[in-house]
């Protein structure tokens, strides 16, 4: 999750989270203790970083936990996410940063939402275009 935009005390403000389960395992609901610097976390832990206007870690250790989870069924992005998290810059002996985050999307589109292959044929990665728009969802954060 990234923001970008005011922030008190500086017009121009931004932060950003990260979070990621141990490699191979699914995105839940769950304690996850032992977490390292994300993207750069071993296979055998979970990822997180949080960073912000003059903030950022080079290496990190924390943990965090998710409360509640929930993913839109046409694409999986998340609806729904309450999460707590501590980190530490550097070690376990440096400054401790915690926070939570209680994000939902509500998407507002049809009642039902053309085939997948009607969007993009290849995916939107590919730099494809098309000139209608199928689908415009909007979305609001609480």
């Amino acid at each position: 999750m990234d923001y970008n935009g005011p922030l008190p005390g500086d017009p121009s403000g931004f932060w950003s989270l990260d979070f990621a389960p141990i490699e191979g395992q699914v995105f839940g609901v769950g304690n996850y203790p032992n977490a390292t610097r994300f993207p750069f976390q071993a296979a055998t832990a979970p990822g997180l970083d949080f960073s912000y206007n003059g903030s950022g870690c080079n290496t990190l250790v924390g943990g965090f936990n998710v409360s509640d989870v929930s993913f839109d069924s046409f694409d999986q992005i998340p609806t729904r996410l309450l999460a707590s998290f501590d980190q530490r810059c550097g070690n376990a002996q440096g400054p401790l940063t915690s926070g939570v985050i209680d994000l939902t999307v509500s998407m507002k589109g049809p009642a039902q939402l053309p085939p997948a292959d009607l969007l993009m044929k290849s995916s939107f990665e590919t730099g494809e275009t098309t000139s209608q728009t199928l689908f415009s969802p909007t979305c609001q954060w609480d």
